[in-house]
Formats: structure tokens, sequence, C-alpha cells
């Protein structure tokens, strides 16, 4: 469930990923001039169909995160949950409060499935700034490596390959410690204000 609701989420918002990563990456002088006018000019030049650019590995990236993120709560709470219950039986104090449970074992989950989809999420990168026209990724191509290749949109297996090439094994998780510590405490306040929420429901 975690997975499917992850792949509908991603697909509903995935235009202003896009905006997103492109206003991110444009150097001085400005590409665009805002995310309505982003919007706008990547609509006009590339379609409909560009404001899509890079779903598949987004969606390759979506779906077993948000499930291994789940998961990895759920495991997690439980483990510590556990732990408490034996000490309390056993008349000891529990190791941390209890209100600690679920921000530890949310930022622990967003840790683990961030870095299991590190690379993709590289690549669903690469290919948002790819798919701009060819004069926009050459002003692009100085803030993002790879971004402007000749040969414009590429598929996975030819990106990974070239960025394996022009960068090495590191290049797959280039920017992941921001990225993790992003997810992880993302996934801690998510999932501690849901409790919260629904506790008070």
């Amino acid at each position: 469930c975690g997975g499917v609701a992850g792949g509908v989420a991603t697909v509903c918002t995935y235009p202003l990923d896009l905006i997103r990563t492109r206003l991110a990456a444009q150097p001085e002088p400005k590409v665009y001039r805002g995310m309505t006018h982003a919007m706008k000019s990547v609509y006009r030049a590339e379609g409909f169909k560009g404001l899509y650019r890079g779903l598949f590995p987004t969606l390759l990236q979506a779906i077993p995160q948000s499930a291994i993120q789940f998961a990895t709560k759920e495991a997690v709470q439980r483990l510590l949950v556990a732990r408490r219950h034996r000490l309390e039986a056993r008349n000891l104090p529990p190791l941390l409060p209890p209100s600690l449970e679920t921000p530890i074992s949310g930022f622990t989950a967003g840790c683990f499935s961030k870095l299991a989809v590190l690379p993709l999420d590289l690549t669903k990168k690469r290919m948002q700034v790819m798919g701009a026209p060819q004069e926009v990724r050459q002003r692009l191509q100085h803030s993002m490596p790879v971004a402007s290749g000749q040969g414009g949109i590429k598929g996975i297996a030819s990106l990974w390959v070239e960025i394996y090439r022009s960068e090495g094994v590191r290049g797959f998780f280039r920017g992941g410690v921001p990225s993790v510590l992003k997810a992880s405490l993302q996934s801690a306040i998510a999932f501690s204000l849901q409790e919260y929420i629904r506790d008070l429901l």
C-alpha cells in the first residue's frame, strides 16, 4: 500500500518536481524567471510530455522508497516498543521516552529508504534537465554534469554508463549526504505529526 500511495502521489505532483529541479540547476543569468514562467516555458518548448521528463526513473524510485520507508518504520518501532516492554517487565526504566520512538523509527526509515534509491534520484534529476531544449541545456550544464549531452534524452542504462565513465561510482551518490539527511528529518516529522493528529482525533 505504501508503494502504491507513493507512486500515485509522485505522478500527481511530478511537474512541480521537474520545475524545482530546473530552477535549482539554472545558473546566472537565469533561464527561468520563476515557477510560473518555468512551467509555461517547458510546456511551450517541450509540450505536455516535457512536464513528465524522467517520470519512469522517478516511479522506480518512489514506489520502492515508500515501501521501504513504511516497512522500516514499522519494524524499528516494533523493536523499540518490544524492548521497552521487556524493560518494564523487569521493573527497569526505558532507554528512551516512548514519545521518541516514532521520531527515531521515522528518521531511520527515511535514512534507509533514501539510501536505497539515491542512484535513481540522481538519474531522475539528470533526465529532468536533459529534457530541456539544447540552448537551455547548454546554460544548465555547468551546475549539473552530464546534463547536456548531444544525444538529448537518454535511457536509464546509457545514462548510468555515462555517469560511471565520467564520475565513477561516487557519481551515483553525488549530493547524497544532504539528500539523506533531508529525507530522514522529513520522515521523522511526518510520522510524528501523523501519530499526534491521529491521537487527537
